[in-house]
């Protein structure tokens, strides 16, 4: 799996541990009182309001009283803790404190994720994250005497276990990256050493190699991916829309307007099923989002500099000279 998609496994076990964490101490008839707690920083314009806007939102939305501790997030988690104002009847710990703002600063990082890290960087974020959730789940087992220690016992076990397990599997995941990445750019270093049709024959041979991996043989889920993206950055013009998408997959979209960049500019012909391929993309994106990114505007600028006509409708980015057969097209793919 790639790491933004596990990133989310990250997340979710980060949530759950502090909400199991809370559900020890929280008083009875809680949602009372948070929402009023929350009705008031919002009234008064707190400095604090933005923490407790989404659950009076939601709490007006599905009522008081069907609102669920499985309905908060870290943030709100920590506010509470923090701050009590009479939903925790005991006092908690600095050091736990301590463990839970770190989850906190955690949350924040990634919630906060440009998409355009590189994928090391989203491996060691991931493992320092696992990391901090461990850490405070050992800081509640020692610490929080208050509550009783059959049931410190039992959490601690059951969440390091866990813990333990999403890490390894991240762990084993990044060393197959890494040995991925190192196999691919020996490969394109052997085929950048070769001129003319051995060159040529080369290059196929690895295509065909990580093309297999990926999706014959499924060993290596991203083997032929990081190829298309290390061919495309050697310069073959053959890979730059193989990268694009890839980079268009992962919400990479500032990749994504590069790569696409480089393949409609490439010296390659047939100009109009390039053109094709990419306006495609933005049409994805658009059905999603229902507004262009600023590259991508200007993406579409520069087709248009090409002698094209495109331009954005209500329901999609056609082509004036072909817009019914565009929007035909466009109609199918949000509806399959």
């Amino acid at each position: 799996m790639h790491i933004r998609n596990r990133m989310a496994d990250v997340v979710k076990l980060r949530c759950n541990v502090c909400q199991e964490f809370l559900k020890f101490i929280i008083v009875d008839r809680w949602q009372e009182i948070l929402y009023k707690i929350a009705e008031d920083a919002i009234k008064k314009d707190a400095h604090y309001k933005d923490k407790y806007i989404s659950v009076y939102e939601k709490m007006r939305e599905i009522g008081i009283e069907n609102y669920s501790i499985e309905d908060m997030d870290v943030t709100l988690i920590c506010a509470i803790v923090t701050h009590p104002r009479n939903l925790i009847n005991v006092k908690i710990d600095k050091e736990t404190v301590n463990r839970l703002k770190a989850l906190r600063e955690d949350r924040n990082i990634t919630q906060h994720s440009s998409e355009n890290e590189e994928q090391e960087e989203l491996y060691l974020r991931a493992l320092l994250s696992l990391i901090d959730t461990r850490t405070f789940i050992r800081a509640v087992d020692k610490y929080e005497t208050h509550i009783d220690d059959e049931i410190r016992r039992n959490y601690r076990q059951e969440w390091v276990s866990k813990v333990e397990e999403l890490k390894d599997t991240i762990d084993e995941e990044r060393i197959n990256y890494i040995k991925t990445v190192k196999d691919i750019e020996r490969s394109i270093k052997e085929i950048c050493c070769l001129e003319g049709d051995a060159k040529r024959k080369k290059f196929s041979e690895y295509w065909q190699r990580y093309y297999q991996l990926q999706y014959k043989l499924k060993t290596d889920e991203h083997a032929f991916d990081y190829f298309s993206i290390k061919a495309s950055d050697a310069g073959f013009e053959e890979m730059h829309f193989f990268a694009a998408t890839y980079y268009f997959s992962i919400r990479d979209y500032e990749s994504f307007v590069q790569k696409a960049r480089l393949h409609i500019n490439s010296s390659q012909k047939v100009i109009e099923k390039k053109i094709k391929e990419v306006v495609d993309s933005l049409n994805k994106y658009y059905a999603r989002h229902n507004e262009l990114t600023h590259e991508m505007s200007g993406l579409l600028e520069e087709i248009n500099d090409k002698g094209f006509n495109y331009h954005i409708y209500e329901d999609g980015i056609y082509d004036d000279n072909c817009k019914d057969e565009m929007r035909n097209w466009f109609v199918f793919w949000k509806t399959h």
